[in-house]
């Protein structure tokens, strides 16, 4: 039978607020896992190794961790390769005018 660390479980599900859902997040972005599987896994008591291990590299250094969420978010999201101001401008109620004086 696999043994988990539960006391570094608990140590660190303390930082992250006992929010289970969040820490599978944070764990899946680090080893690019589903969130899902982490958070079932986390439900039944499944503590793996690699994800304290990515649970500690995230409560160590939140903020890169939060940067470099963003910025994997960033690289697959189509909403920043829009133009917003064009499709504004496209469906305005309002007359356009480029009156320079």
């Amino acid at each position: 039978m696999k043994t988990y660390d539960i006391d570094l479980f608990y140590e660190l599900s303390l930082f992250f607020k006992d929010d289970l859902r969040l820490m599978a997040h944070a764990v899946a972005y680090k080893l690019n896992l589903d969130p899902k599987t982490i958070y079932k896994d986390f439900s039944f008591g499944r503590y793996k190794d690699e994800y304290l291990k990515a649970l500690l590299d995230v409560s160590d250094n939140p903020k890169e961790a939060y940067l470099n969420l963003l910025m994997r978010f960033r690289d697959k999201s189509p909403i920043f390769e829009r133009d917003d101001f064009a499709n504004a401008e496209a469906y305005s109620v309002f007359n356009r005018e480029y009156k320079k004086k």
